[in-house]
């Protein structure tokens, strides 16, 4: 009995290749309808007001997870937030500023919201700030 791959090779490989295609574009593009309706929802609930989930959709978009990774979508959802006074979401805007993610480097900016933060108690963003006053990154050196 003839082996079936070795007959039609060509249907075979293009079969798989169908099938690699798929589950690549399903992995880029956050899996199933089931994650989309997720996200979808949470969408709403950050188009409400709610600080902590406009921070958790800017952390999404800013690592790629579950969506396509988008500085420019990270920023709007961090601005909301930061704006809001989330700590959280104002040292993750400052560090986006810092490292020009999605914005032209911006050390003024990056210190403000770090600053914002350090000041609600924001361990990371302490230890930021200090730095920055030591570097003389966004502000002016201050060894003091």
């Amino acid at each position: 009995m003839p082996n079936i791959f070795h007959r039609y090779p060509v249907v075979f490989l293009a079969l798989g290749v169908v099938v690699f295609s798929v589950f690549l574009w399903g992995c880029a593009t956050g899996g199933n309808s089931a994650g989309n309706q997720s996200l979808i929802g949470l969408i709403k609930i950050a188009e409400q007001g709610d600080k902590e989930t406009q921070y958790n959709l800017g952390t999404k978009y800013r690592k790629g997870h579950g969506v396509l990774k988008d500085y420019k979508e990270a920023l709007k959802w961090y601005r909301k937030s930061a704006g809001q006074g989330y700590a959280e979401a104002q040292f993750d805007f400052g560090v986006m500023y810092a490292k020009g993610e999605g914005v032209q480097k911006a050390p003024t900016e990056a210190f403000k919201w770090h600053l914002k933060a350090a000041d609600q108690g924001h361990i990371k963003a302490q230890y930021s700030v200090g730095w920055m006053y030591y570097r003389g990154f966004g502000t002016q050196k201050n060894l003091q």
